[in-house]
């Protein structure tokens, strides 16, 4: 009886084993497969640098609208290479460059609606960003020294490195482990020697591949294009409001792409636009220590403004209607006279009139072209649900993190954390939509969490300082 008693324990134990073997290799299968996921690329990369600026926006301005140097011009397309923007591509749309390994640039600049998101406020890390997701077409022709809502940043690299730094919106506070991460991949070593000579991953390169990939976003494919090319016409309605426009608008966007590389000296490209005292956020006043500049902000460029909403540094309006409906009726008074007070008074068909005319810069070749699109292939593994709302913070973590889950309705959840080699250092079970996931002797890296319920599964990356 005790020999049998034995050999049942020896199974047991012999089956636990297995089970826990089956559980690493599917945690280790999920940490691969984070890592693993190849970009899909043409065989000949697309024409990034082929760039054909409309000679109606070049200076000197032609019907009081173009205003780039020609020579800007060519130097600009220049610092563009086909495998530089190619891997600045895939680097946009890589949720490597996060922390949480779940946040690409793509993910509050989507393509669909020209490199904006249709939220108010993006999903950070840890929490929702303050400000509205700014659209990127077209910045490569950005008035110089005049980056972001509030201006702050002087130049594009330093707008692409802030984000990437930032704890809330990827979190990465280890640049050189991300790019040791990077660095790992079986296809970055090609992309880089092919863009920059070599393997070697930098986070100069990095940015700058970014920044050619964003330089090459251009919608010069617009009715508006087209008309000042002698190619169309502006109908009734489009061309009233682009008398309109010019009566009442160009002061604060003097130009079709919105501060086409136009400088007003005194005046930074930032303005006073209109919003009422309520609002919190001091904009330009907040850096320059200013409060004459509180509630300053950058016009961002008009093209593409159909889908770019919601609208505002704060997103508070849905469409471009009601955008006109408050520069005409609800202007709060401005210190600089810039807005009438009150607003200007347009009526309904002027409003009409105005967004239609707005409408005429659209081109839906930058939501549609490939090159410009998502290079990674989505899931195939449609069998797995996901466990939705679910946030670990702060990640990176220091003593512990917090893990919320929105969805959750008492169901109990299994968590494990498994390294890089896929080996399970730490597992347990709770039922409660929060967790405080300590460090448990976490060694400095990065690690999978893995969240397992009825529901379905969630894997996050942590990175442990």
């Amino acid at each position: 009886m005790k020999k049998f008693t034995l050999i049942i324990s020896a199974i047991v134990i012999t089956v636990a084993s297995f089970a826990f073997v089956i559980e690493n290799e599917k945690s280790f299968s999920a940490a691969s497969a984070i890592f693993s996921e190849e970009p899909v690329l043409p065989g000949t990369p697309y024409a990034y640098s082929d760039i054909t600026v409309p000679q109606s926006l070049e200076a000197p301005p032609n019907g009081g609208w173009g205003s780039v140097d020609p020579v800007t011009i060519d130097d600009a397309i220049a610092s563009i290479t086909d495998d530089g923007a190619t891997l600045g591509r895939v680097l946009f749309y890589d949720e490597k460059l996060s922390a949480s390994n779940d946040i690409s640039c793509g993910s509050c600049h989507n393509q669909s609606f020209s490199f904006a998101e249709e939220l108010q406020f993006s999903e950070g890390v840890s929490e929702a960003t303050t400000r509205n997701s700014m659209h990127l077409n077209d910045i490569m022709w950005f008035s110089p020294n005049t980056m972001f809502w509030d201006a702050k940043q002087i130049n594009l690299k330093e707008s692409i490195l802030l984000p990437l730094q930032n704890e809330n919106e990827t979190g990465v506070t280890d640049v050189d482990a991300m790019l040791h991460e990077l660095s790992q991949t079986t296809y970055y070593p090609e992309l880089f020697e092919k863009a920059f000579g070599d393997a070697t991953v930098t986070e100069e390169r990095v940015v700058s591949a970014i920044e050619q990939f964003l330089k090459s976003i251009n919608s010069f494919n617009s009715k508006f294009d087209k008309v000042l090319e002698g190619e169309a016409t502006f109908n009734t309605i489009e061309e009233e409001g682009r008398e309109l426009f010019e009566q009442e608008c160009v002061f604060c966007h003097p130009s079709s792409l919105g501060q086409l590389g136009i400088d007003f000296g005194f005046f930074p490209i930032v303005f006073d636009n209109g919003l009422d005292e309520v609002d919190e956020d001091p904009g330009m006043g907040e850096w320059m220590g200013d409060p004459q500049f509180n509630g300053h902000f950058k016009p961002p460029t008009l093209r593409n403004i159909q889908f770019t909403g919601p609208y505002m540094h704060d997103g508070r309006f849905n469409t471009l209607r009601e955008v006109m409906d408050f520069y005409s009726d609800d202007v709060a008074p401005t210190e600089w006279g810039m807005i009438p007070e009150g607003g200007f008074d347009f009526t309904d068909h002027e409003k009409d009139a105005l967004v239609a005319f707005l409408k005429t810069m659209s081109d839906q070749n930058v939501l549609l072209h490939p090159k410009w699109s998502d290079p990674f292939p989505e899931s195939t593994d449609t069998h797995t649900p996901s466990i939705e709302g679910v946030k670990m913070f702060p990640n990176p973590m220091y003593e512990h993190s917090l893990i919320n889950i929105d969805s959750w309705d008492g169901e109990s959840i299994n968590l494990s954390v498994v390294s890089m080699n896929g080996q399970v250092v730490f597992t347990d079970q709770f039922q409660s939509n929060q967790y405080v996931l300590g460090r448990n002797n976490l060694a400095a890296g990065n690690y999978v969490v893995r969240l397992q319920s009825d529901k379905g599964t969630k894997t996050l990356k942590l990175s442990v300082q």
